[in-house]
């Protein structure tokens, strides 16, 4: 006996019945990058030190973190996308558009989608009025489309963190779509309502969430692709040195990985 589904084939939640990708395919890979940059005097409010500095000390490790992305990171990955032939969507602070407007362009003339992320991000949307929203949203959108020569069509809040009027204010400048929504995989408003996953936005959420396993593989691919041309990751067979992996991850994250998440990524390394 064929049992009934409990959700049915039109509700609003589910997919539409046959829908495929391109070419028949059943999934489809999105990558995004954040391109960020805060307001001169701001840092970022997430570091890689664990331990607060006392109220008042300017944080100049936290700032230093923030700057990477948008100095030397950026970049790095650009090329990366590059080798690999593929287009991601950048989530780009409107500010770069004034600091870097030659490489937001290049960007964008690379065929990669500049979405707008706001003017800066210790601009949070959540603390503005109405007023102030709509103004950073107006800005954001401004720079981007002046520098890339076409507006943006989808928004990324700082923190994903929309104030109450930020898609009110989207929909009225032509934005197709706002990806700062975490409470359902599909909306449909006034535009379309994206859901922004954060699976793989930290080590500690793996934990929590016992995926802790498909984090560090994830982790050790970055380490060794972003550290490839460094010698000293390399054995004499050219191949990757378990024991470099293991000194760098402890190092960054001030844990040892099990060796057999290290024995389990070492197939997918070059070498």
């Amino acid at each position: 006996m064929t049992r009934k589904s409990p959700v049915e084939a039109n509700d609003r939640h589910t997919a539409l019945p046959g829908l495929r990708w391109p070419g028949g395919r059943h999934v489809a890979v999105v990558l995004n990058v954040a391109y960020e940059v805060w307001s001169q005097g701001q840092v970022s409010g997430v570091g890689p030190m664990g331990n607060p500095l006392p109220a008042g000390i300017f944080d100049t490790n936290a700032d230093s973190y923030g700057r990477y992305g948008a100095v030397d990171g950026i970049r790095r990955l650009m090329r990366k996308l590059e080798q690999a032939h593929a287009t991601a969507d950048i989530f780009t602070s409107g500010a770069l558009a004034e600091r870097e407007s030659q490489l937001v362009k290049a960007i964008a003339d690379a065929g990669h989608g500049i979405i707008g992320h706001g003017y800066t991000q210790d601009i949070i949307h959540a603390k503005l009025s109405s007023a102030d929203d709509e103004k950073y949203v107006r800005l954001a959108t401004k720079l981007l489309t002046e520098v890339t020569g076409r507006q943006p069509t989808g928004w990324v809040s700082p923190r994903a963190t929309p104030g109450p009027d930020t898609a009110r204010h989207l929909a009225q400048l032509g934005y197709k779509w706002q990806c700062d929504s975490l409470d359902a995989d599909l909306q449909e408003t006034a535009f379309l309502l994206v859901a922004f996953c954060k699976r793989c936005r930290s080590l500690v959420f793996f934990e929590r969430s016992g995926e802790i396993r498909l984090a560090l593989k994830v982790i050790l691919f970055g380490i060794v692709v972003a550290n490839e041309g460094n010698p000293q990751s390399r054995n004499r067979r050219g191949g990757i040195e378990t024991g470099w992996i293991r000194c760098v991850v402890e190092r960054q994250f001030r844990r040892i990985p099990p060796f057999d998440v290290i024995s389990e990524i070492r197939p997918l390394l070059l070498g």
